[in-house]
């Protein structure tokens, strides 16, 4: 706000002054002979009391002290006497105190004279007041001014405006007193003459200052002593001048009349703009949510956040002063309410950090609840991220209260949708009987007052990872707490009355009672696998929709070795009496799934019947005790079958992800069955719904379109500069770089403005691979012969020399020739294909075995400076992705292309397009780890399809690329990508040994002790990661509980495997950012790894096969640095490795009607068992030097035999034991004659052979069997 008097300039008031304004628009403003501002409070009533009547004068004196004299050297026209009423108030700031006064009168007696001194504008704290007859001279005491105070200045008695005021106020009572016209004119006459006599003493002034009269202004000329007029000629001069000045007024009048509308019309185009603003604003916001996909939210802190909320202006008036606002802020959990009041407008804005619809409070509480961490938990994990604001334990619990219902509602309903489906599944394939299998399981322990149990169905359904649940239910006891007085009070009814071992039977029967209805209306019955420990022919005999009910063979045997181990008199026979048992039922396993399936015979049976220890010499009464004894062992109830494929197995799995919610940190009870109800949400998940509508995505996108404009469209964008690679995530601050000239996607590297790769291109003269088509080259001398490998090597990849056999594979590529490659890891196999691809130019088609590794290698590839891309179905690909890697390729820009094999042989478009690129540039394969075609083809049906390759594109190269193949297992892959191996050229390393790696083998006797084992092997470990390799996750989860209690290491570590969720597989992401420094695993971990700091690869358990063992042992030591790779085994684990090799590929072997499958599986199984016993033999070779072994495994025809390592285990131990080779071949051969002829000797007699027979004979001493001495071979000497 501005202020202005006629003539001046217009200036700027003070803050506090604008405040009085808009506080009181009563107030009116006057000058102080300094300059200062005051204002007189016109709302007040002034009082003209009866002794201001009496206004008795000398010239400059009055004896009336209701009035008040002006001096005359204020320049105040006569008469000069001020009237001093009551109601009188003026308001004003002195030496940055706030002050008010006021003329009061005491009853018209005399005059009180009140004062007050605030501290604040808001005049609300007020410091000192008085009220005195001495005309405000107590007051003076109180103001911090080192001069005088003249108390008429400021009261603005001296402001003609005021003096006017007053003096009309009294004369409206006594007219006689004041003569206001004519003293307005004696005024305005008196102020006319001072005017004029100043004017023309400066004309006059200049008179003298100029040496040549005459001065001529404005048409008269200026001399001394003026001009002399008369008395009617001076009247007109000065009306004239007045009409003049009077005109001249209006004028400034209108001229800020239209200065004021001009502003308006000004402010109205802001205010138009600041709609169009908003509007921008809006769309900006818009396209940032979707370009950045930075959701709803960000995280921002908090000192951020109040900065921007507290600077942000008042609404009405703009203020900005902070010391001009008032603050209230309130918490009520995760949410700030914040209002600011404005103490100019009075105005309140509020602020909150939430959005109209989402409370973060009830978020925050719902994502505790989801994820299956308690209050704790999600404290601690918002604590680290900054936020430390918590909720109570009571407002978390209320807040979680508001899921419950409608969490259990919406698991119910996926869980009926789950069991319709299933019963469509079986009657689509011509069935009537649903096939299910039942577990439960207690929280805590089996005395826990909560149990949870679920009904899965054993068929695989379109869309759902996981064999789904169709039913479940959990089992929960009343809850009482005491009172202080110790009564106690029921705050939970239950469902549960009876023992929790009770628990099993109720759950299982409020499954069947949900289930029943739909069961008989669709006309199925159902099979029920259960658990052994579950005597189930109480609980379901009685139903008639229950087909049969099967044991869980492994709780079932369990159950047969307790009762056996009870008899004394039996005990002896347990071995005998189960391996009869398990060759029964897995006899009659085998023949109910196939007649001709090849099995145990009968003979095979009687033999167990008949070897020792037998019943041969027992009487009829012994015989018949043990014949009830095994009816008691095997009694199985009615309806009750064993020889069936359910397994409970599912249910085990389902528990896992049960424990993610249901675990013992579960704070809150009430949240017990919910949590049950989310495993089952998240098992039933129809995640495969979403990668078959991705994979639709892109099998659906048409590959086959034309390339031209598609390059001219991305020509376009670059020339908008709108154009973004599809890898610009993967180029730090993309946005902000300087792009090279050539692509506009890789940042500049050289002076020219070029990329590395383009700046290459351009000394060759390689314009063609320029993406940017508008891009010209400046002039240069370019290198005239074509590059070399060695050329791109060292100029784009900045090394000196190729590493063992780069070389000869590259050029063998090159030169359009099928290349195998078989080097160690950490030998350079990427760059073989990277070079090659420059080389060949075009576009070459990397075909990857996993998703992360194909994740590590774009961002390899990119760093390296080679454009590249990726497409697969596992992840999240939209169809407009999939456009803008097309558009690329169309323009070059994409030099090498990964892909899965499933997506390589399902889209018969893609190949389309690959043959159409084809036409205008070549295309050139690569398979990565090559060797996933011999062991992947029985459960990766694609990887046993790839002679698409050599069949669609016969004229292209392909590169196979394996760090560990045997000669036998090459040729087997040749075969099944159809190419003939004289076409083929194998190149080799130099060298399969990796001498940093140092191998040990640990027999293992006890869990405890193994794992104490281990923990002395990670003590030992210092800085280095370690990888723990188990056959199963179950072994997995357990040695990672096992390793958190007992190790006290505080290493932080994480379980991996291919069954976790996406968000649990982001602990990959973690090892590599190495804040993860011990990982368990599975062979599912690793293949994408390139750690140089793992120094520890431990092997829980046999590894799977020797090709299994060097890919996960060749992990640890990429740095060349030393590392050890121990193996932990013991015989049982054979039987461990077999059921994984007969169960995990379950998906592809369930219909074994074909013979054809049969075979092929019977095949897989024999070859499998044999790499089982390959590892046997290597792990318990206690002479042979290890690395020699692997050698030996490994070589092809013409290698020669490396020498041993001088480290490993053996070889310590050979040179610890000074062992000597010595020949054993004949002793061998003739102790197999003496074997085959003592049996051939004693099968006539009936007789058993014992070892003791064997030896007597073999060193022909006296035998006890006097048969064995009439042998010939006994005899020789």
């Amino acid at each position: 706000m501005t202020t202005s008097t006629k003539g001046k300039k217009q200036e700027k008031l003070p803050n506090w002054v604008q405040h009085m304004q808009t506080y009181n628009p009563a107030l009116k403003i006057f000058r102080r002979a300094n300059g200062g501002y005051m204002f007189c409070d016109t709302s007040r009533t002034l009082e003209v009391l009866s002794i201001h009547a009496e206004l008795q004068t000398s010239k400059e004196y009055c004896s009336n002290p209701y009035y008040r004299a002006i001096t005359k050297k204020e320049n105040i026209p006569t008469p000069p006497w001020v009237p001093l009423l009551p109601g009188y108030c003026v308001i004003g700031k002195l030496c940055g105190q706030y002050i008010r006064l006021e003329i009061q009168s005491n009853n018209g007696e005399h005059l009180i004279y009140s004062w007050e001194i605030y501290e604040n504008v808001e005049m609300s704290e007020l410091i000192y007041s008085g009220a005195n007859s001495d005309f405000f001279v107590s007051m003076k005491k109180y103001i911090k001014l080192s001069g005088e105070i003249s108390i008429p200045d400021v009261l603005g008695l001296r402001d003609p405006n005021i003096i006017y005021d007053l003096q009309l106020k009294v004369n409206s009572i006594y007219p006689h007193l004041f003569n206001i016209t004519a003293t307005k004119s004696q005024n305005k006459i008196a102020k006319l003459t001072t005017t004029m006599q100043k004017k023309g003493e400066k004309l006059l002034k200049k008179v003298s200052v100029i040496s040549q009269p005459p001065i001529i202004c404005h048409g008269i000329e200026i001399k001394e002593p003026g001009m002399q007029l008369t008395p009617e000629a001076t009247l007109a001069l000065a009306v004239e001048y007045e009409a003049l000045k009077k005109l001249e007024d209006t004028s400034r009048k209108r001229i800020k009349r239209a200065k004021t509308n001009n502003e308006y019309m000004k402010n109205l185009k802001y205010k138009l703009h600041e709609e169009k603003d908003q509007e921008l604003l809006n769309n900006w916001i818009q396209k940032t949510l979707e370009e950045t996909n930075i959701g709803s939210t960000i995280f921002v802190s908090t000192d951020q956040y109040l900065t921007s909320i507290y600077t942000q202006p008042c609404l009405t008036w703009h203020n900005l002063d902070l010391s001009k606002k008032k603050l209230d802020v309130h918490r009520i959990g995760h949410n700030l309410q914040i209002k600011i009041k404005c103490k100019i407008c009075q105005g309140i804005t509020e602020y909150s950090n939430e959005s109209p619809n989402a409370q973060f409070s009830s978020l925050a509480v719902g994502a505790g609840l989801v994820g299956g961490v308690n209050r704790q938990q999600l404290q601690t994990i918002f604590s680290i991220i900054g936020i430390t604001a918590q909720l109570s334990k009571g407002h978390y619990h209320n807040k979680q209260n508001e899921y419950l219902e409608k969490i259990n509602d919406e698991v119910e309903i996926s869980a009926q949708i789950a069991l319709t489906k299933a019963i469509a599944h079986i009657k689509a394939k011509g069935e009537r009987i649903l096939p299910t299998s039942f577990d439960c399981s207690w929280s805590h322990c089996r005395n826990a007052n909560q149990a949870s149990g679920e009904l899965i169905y054993q068929g695989n359904l379109d869309g759902y990872d996981h064999k789904p649940v169709i039913a479940f239910a959990t089992a929960e006891k009343p809850r009482k707490l005491k009172k202080r007085n110790g009564q106690e009070y029921e705050v939970f009814h239950g469902n549960h009355e009876k023992t929790s071992r009770q628990m099993e039977h109720a759950i299982l029967l409020r499954i069947i009672e949900k289930i029943v209805p739909v069961l008989e209306a669709a006309e199925v019955l159902l099979d029920i696998g259960v658990d052994g420990d579950l005597n189930s022919n109480k609980t379901l005999n009685n139903i008639p929709c229950v087909s049969k009910v099967y044991a869980d063979l492994k709780h079932i045997g369990k159950n047969i070795r307790a009762k056996i181990a009870k008899s004394s008199m039996w005990k002896e026979y347990e071995n005998t009496i189960m391996t009869y048992y398990n060759s029964c039922v897995y006899a009659a396993s085998g023949r109910k799934l196939d007649e001709n399936k090849i099995t145990v015979s009968d003979a095979e049976l009687e033999k167990v019947q008949i070897d020792a220890p037998h019943l041969k010499e027992y009487t009829s009464n012994q015989k018949e005790k043990f014949r009830q004894f095994l009816k008691e062992c095997f009694y199985i109830p009615t309806k009750q079958s064993l020889i069936t494929h359910i397994r409970t197995s599912y249910n085990e799995a389902f528990n896992r992800v049960k424990l993610c919610f249901q675990d013992k940190k579960i704070d809150y009870w009430k949240t017990y069955s919910t949590r049950h109800a989310l495993a089952v949400l998240q098992y039933n998940n129809e995640r495969g719904k979403k990668i078959k509508e991705q994979k639709t995505n892109l099998e659906t996108f048409d590959w086959d379109k034309d390339f031209v404009p598609y390059g001219r469209n991305v020509q376009e964008k670059i020339k908008a500069k709108e154009f973004e690679p599809t890898f610009a995530k993967h180029i730090l601050d993309f946005e902000k770089i300087q792009k090279c000239l050539a692509c506009k996607a890789f940042p500049k590297y050289s002076p020219l403005g070029l990329c590395r790769y383009h700046e290459f291109c351009f000394k060759y003269g390689w314009y063609q691979e320029f993406p940017n088509k508008q891009y010209i080259p400046p002039p240069q001398n370019l290198i005239a012969n074509p590059p070399t490998s060695y050329d791109i090597l060292v100029k784009m990849f900045g090394y000196q020399e190729f590493q063992d056999m780069q070389e000869i594979a590259i050029s063998s590529y090159v030169n359009g020739k099928y290349t195998f490659i078989s080097m160690r890891t950490g030998a350079g196999k990427t760059m073989c294909y990277w070079i090659s691809a420059i080389l060949c130019g075009g576009l070459t088609v990397v075909i990857s075995p996993l998703v992360s590794l194909i994740d590590d290698q774009v961002i390899e590839t990119i760093a390296a400076g080679i454009g590249c891309a990726s497409i697969y179905t596992e992840k999240h690909q939209p169809s407009q992705y999939f456009e803008k890697v097309f558009s690329e390729i169309a323009i070059g820009l994409i030099k090498i292309l990964y892909i899965t094999a499933e997506s390589f042989i399902n889209n018969s478009s893609f190949t389309r397009m690959l043959l159409n690129f084809a036409k205008y540039a070549p295309v050139s394969f690569v398979i990565d780890e090559v060797h996933c075609i011999i062991e992947c083809k029985h459960f990766r049906e694609s990887w046993s399809k790839l002679r698409k390759i050599s069949t669609f594109f016969p004229s292209s190269p392909i590169m196979m690329l394996t760090g560990t193949c045997k000669e036998s297992d090459a040729y087997l892959i040749l075969e099944n990508l159809g190419l003939a191996s004289n076409d083929v050229a194998f190149v080799r390393g130099l060298s399969f040994s990796r001498p940093e790696l140092t191998m040990k083998m640990h027999s293992k006797s006890t869990k405890e002790k193994t794992i104490g084992e281990i923990i002395t092997l990670l003590k030992e470990l210092n800085e280095g990661k370690c990888i723990i390799y188990c056959p199963t996750v179950r072994i997995c989860d357990d040695v990672y509980e096992q390793l958190q209690e007992k190790s006290g290491l505080g290493l932080p570590m994480a379980v991996y495997y291919s069954s976790l969720d996406s968000e649990e597989k982001k602990k990959l992401k973690s090892w590599k950012e190495n804040t993860i420094q011990l990982m368990i695993a599975t062979n599912a971990f690793g293949m994408d790894l390139n750690d140089k700091k793992v120094r520890l690869v431990i092997h829980y358990s046999f590894p799977l096969s020797i090709g299994n063992f060097v890919q996960e042992t060749r992990r640890a030591g990429r740095d060349h640095n030393p590392a050890k790779c121990i193996i932990f085994y013991t015989r049982h684990d054979i039987c461990t490795n077999y059921t994984i090799i007969t169960q995990s590929r379950e998906s592809i072997t369930e219909d074994m009607n074909d013979s054809f499958e049969a075979n092929k599986r019977k095949e897989y199984l024999a070859k499998a068992c044999e790499k089982i016993f390959e590892v046997v033999h290597f792990c318990e070779e206690q002479y042979i030097c290890k690395k020699q072994m692997l050698a030996e495994y490994f070589a092809w025809n013409g290698d020669n035999l490396s020498p041993p390592c001088a480290h490993c285990d053996n070889c310590l131990r050979v040179q610890a034991e000074l062992v000597h080779e010595v020949d054993v071949k004949t002793d061998a051969i003739k102790m197999v004659e003496v074997v085959e002829e003592i049996i051939n000797k004693l099968r006539e007699s009936g007789k058993l052979i014992s070892p003791k027979d064997i030896i007597q004979v073999y060193c022909q001493l006296k035998c006890d069997n006097e048969e064995l001495t009439s042998l010939n071979i006994y005899r020789e000497t």
